[in-house]
């Protein structure tokens, strides 16, 4: 049995201090209410069942009979500027590199956090959900929209939201999600998350500060290594490769760089460091991503060999045999 994914007691502390304001209850009292040690809530480094954070949301939302209450929650704490991974998205040069570092520490805030960013024609849509079947709460997906849009404000970005979208129904008053998300908020979606214009993907940020991003970056890739099942750095390049072959991106060092929010240079350091490179990588990616659509009913050898970047198929059938030892008709034959 897999262990139950644990979250940052951050997403925990929020609800507690907007129960404590609304009921005007000690935090003592409401600790004991939800099973939960009330010193955990001081320990910035502290990791709670997501069980736990499930409970405590339904719990104090039904208590202060608020519909609204991560919503609530959000404007009590305001946007977080104390953690490293919060200076670090704070401080990030682009949108895209704040996305693409967010995307790249999630599970500091949550082992099963599985955030992506979808690119359509002119508006990328970043999308929250937790991977596996866990149990959710309006109150806490609410919550951790109004955060992000909340970030947005800070940075002076909240005219690039073109929608937040919510995929629980639309609740009997709409007032305070309007004031929370805007008129641009959608109920009944197929995604939690919000969409913007792609356009905005480059715009400077007014705090970015490169320097001390890079030197916290290795504190938190430390304490990302550490979690349980934690992610390699070649092995987050290997993802990152794969997601520009799926979106028909050229799958390049320069752009991988960008979509990782560094430099080549970096990158190839980095790598290095490691003990592979980014072309072998790159091999690595275009062989899974093979081996995935070669059984597809409707996958052709041209097909693939246009997705993966290769000049013309018989290219992709000699890499193909050199990963399989067979060609690819042969391999569907076995």
């Amino acid at each position: 049995m897999q262990p139950e994914p644990t979250v940052c007691v951050k997403a925990i502390r929020a609800a507690f201090f907007a129960a404590a304001a609304r009921t005007g209850r000690p935090m003592p009292e409401l600790a004991a209410e939800v099973g939960v040690d009330v010193a955990i809530l001081g320990d910035t480094a502290a990791r709670v069942p997501h069980t736990l954070v499930i409970r405590v949301w339904e719990t104090f939302a039904a208590r202060c009979a608020d519909p609204a209450f991560g919503l609530t929650a959000a404007a009590i704490v305001g946007v977080p500027r104390i953690d490293s991974i919060d200076y670090v998205l704070q401080r990030s040069g682009t949108m895209r590199e704040l996305i693409a570092r967010f995307l790249r520490y999630q599970r500091l805030f949550h082992d099963a956090n599985a955030s992506t960013i979808v690119q359509l024609d002119d508006t990328c849509a970043m999308r929250h959900r937790f991977g596996g079947d866990l149990a959710r709460s309006r109150h806490f997906t609410e919550f951790i929209l109004a955060i992000w849009i909340g970030r947005m404000r800070s940075l002076q970005l909240a005219g690039i939201v073109r929608a937040v979208t919510l995929c629980h129904a639309a609740p009997a008053a709409r007032d305070a999600h309007v004031r929370a998300y805007g008129e641009v908020v959608q109920f009944d979606a197929e995604h939690d998350g919000l969409v913007f214009g792609r356009a905005f993907l480059d715009a400077p940020l007014p705090e970015s500060a490169p320097g001390l991003v890079q030197s916290l970056e290795a504190q938190l890739a430390r304490e990302l290594a550490e979690l349980p099942g934690g992610t390699s750095f070649p092995d987050e390049v290997r993802a990152a490769i794969a997601r520009l072959i799926r979106e028909g991106e050229p799958c390049e060092i320069d752009a991988c760089a960008r979509a990782l929010a560094m430099s080549a240079r970096t990158l190839q350091r980095r790598l290095g460091k490691e003990g592979t490179t980014f072309r072998e990588l790159v091999d690595l990616a275009r062989r899974d991503i093979a081996l995935q659509k070669i059984v597809q009913p409707s996958a052709s050898v041209t097909d693939l060999a246009f997705l993966l970047g290769f000049s013309e198929a018989s290219a992709f059938s000699r890499a193909f045999r050199r990963w399989t030892g067979k060609s690819p008709t042969e391999y569907l034959r076995r």
